[in-house]
């Protein structure tokens, strides 16, 4: 009989222990924190997070609150096809600001803007990009030496303005201007699409 009771009460015991502990497995489950904690990131959705972030703060600055320029989009997209980011503004802007002279000169702005806080020099817009996808407040080791450089070739910014009104016929000028290359590109060295 004695055993028996201490059988009973070692079972009434352990059960009692396994429902406090998977009362609190559910707990931890259930808190939004430790669920995001369990949930993978990788550098490059951190990267493409900041980037995408980054160029609608240089756009704001660019385009101000101008009046002529409307329906801004930007944004940063992995192109998987190509294997490529694609980091983009858009606007509708009159006949007269489809050009490629101001293509180009918003293309520069945009740049400097993304890379102001860089080190001067040549290698400021490898730095930006590579800064970009470096976790902030951890030991990056240089396992990486020229990962700069090698975003550089793996990223493009591209800058397109189409006409007002969504009117892509209309008017004197083109249907829109897009010109776009790698943030350390010069004006001769961009792509051009659009009249």
């Amino acid at each position: 009989m004695r055993v028996k009771s201490v059988v009973c009460a070692l079972f009434g015991l352990s059960l009692a222990l396994s429902t406090a502990a998977r009362a609190e497995d559910e707990a931890l489950e259930s808190n939004v924190l430790h669920r995001l904690m369990d949930e993978p990131i990788t550098m490059f959705d951190w990267g493409l997070h900041r980037l995408d972030r980054d160029i609608a703060q240089a756009m704001s600055r660019v385009f101000g609150g101008s009046p002529v320029l409307t329906n801004h989009q930007s944004g940063a997209l992995y192109e998987w096809r190509q294997n490529k980011v694609t980091v983009y503004v858009s606007a509708r802007a009159p006949d007269s600001m489809r050009s490629r002279k101001r293509c180009h000169d918003t293309f520069g702005r945009l740049v400097s803007v993304l890379t102001e806080r860089s080190p001067a020099g040549p290698g400021a817009a490898g730095w930006y990009l590579m800064s970009t996808f470096y976790p902030q407040g951890r030991i990056w080791p240089y396992r990486f030496e020229d990962v700069g450089e090698q975003l550089l070739r793996e990223i493009v910014l591209e800058v397109t303005f189409f006409p007002p009104g969504g009117d892509s016929f209309g008017g004197d000028g083109p249907s829109h201007i897009r010109c776009s290359g790698r943030l350390d590109a010069k004006p001769a060295d961009l792509a051009y699409e659009g009249s």
